[in-house]
């Protein structure tokens, strides 16, 4: 599966719906949308929850949309889901926070691994 591109997944994604394939998408953009996410969220929980949140929406938004270049996709898809938290935040009452219902595809992701502060190994 790692010899596929980014488009050739998510082109199989949208004629199998094979799980799976999402599964590699996380495995490859993971500390992408992470990051994204603390650009806008700036707080380590909320960056880790948001990031699983994206992953479970792209389940649905890959049938729905025509990509043609994932990565610039992905920055908005994110972009936008940190905005609507945001905004969302700024209504609701102080300590009230949506948490993730992970899917069990991306359970044996450890979210360890894209910990801003968490060292690569040499």
């Amino acid at each position: 599966m790692q010899a596929l591109t980014d488009n050739e997944i998510v082109a199989l994604y949208k004629e199998t719906r094979n799980h799976e394939l999402v599964g590699e998408l996380f495995r490859r953009y993971t500390r992408f949308v992470f990051l994204v996410c603390m650009k806008y969220l700036k707080e380590e929980d909320a960056a880790k929850d948001a990031t699983m949140q994206v992953f479970e929406e792209l389940f649905e938004k890959l049938k729905k949309h025509e990509i043609h270049h994932f990565k610039p996709w992905l920055y908005m898809v994110v972009k936008n889901h940190c905005l609507i938290h945001l905004r969302q935040e700024k209504k609701s009452p102080p300590g009230k926070r949506r948490r993730s219902a992970m899917l069990p595809i991306l359970w044996n992701f450890p979210l360890s691994c894209i910990s801003p502060t968490t060292k690569k190994k040499p």
